[in-house]
């Protein structure tokens, strides 16, 4: 009876023990299934640029994510579902850059260099002369008198 027991005890300790196996297998693929981003930001003189925003998009699954920047001038976007990407990096002083086609797989890691260059912004000012709306070279005055019916 207790040899009964101990063997009806093992079999439900190896049936759970298989069943965590398989959960733990399945959940582990599931979480593959992504790839991941590291955009390194310069500008002309190759110097790293750490106070950038990165913008990774995909249009057609209406996903948007933006990057965690390392203080070193990378930005890194991680488990991204495969896809295509656009790529938009703006920073403070310099021109955005938008890299398009950004191609992202199962498991990979993409790297991509971007180079900024400083901004040649201009600023318009733009002044127009009104006529004024009082005359001033001529006293009249005029009344308005209205009809009665």
């Amino acid at each position: 009876m207790i040899h009964s027991i101990v063997i009806r005890s093992a079999k439900i300790f190896s049936a759970s023990l298989l069943v965590l196996l398989l959960a733990a297998l399945a959940f582990g693929q599931g979480g593959a299934a992504t790839g991941d981003l590291r955009v390194t930001v310069k500008d002309a003189k190759g110097n790293v640029i750490t106070n950038a925003s990165v913008t990774v998009s995909d249009v057609g699954k209406g996903l948007v994510r933006t990057a965690t920047a390392d203080g070193q001038g990378g930005y890194s976007v991680r488990l991204l579902p495969p896809g295509t990407y656009i790529v938009k990096v703006d920073a403070p002083g310099f021109g955005g850059v938008e890299a398009t086609n950004v191609s992202i797989t199962v498991g990979g890691l993409v790297e991509l260099p971007v180079g900024l260059a400083v901004a040649t912004g201009r600023e318009v000012v733009e002044v127009s002369a009104q006529a004024d709306l009082i005359e001033t070279s001529r006293t009249s005055t005029t009344d308005t008198i209205g009809q009665l019916y």
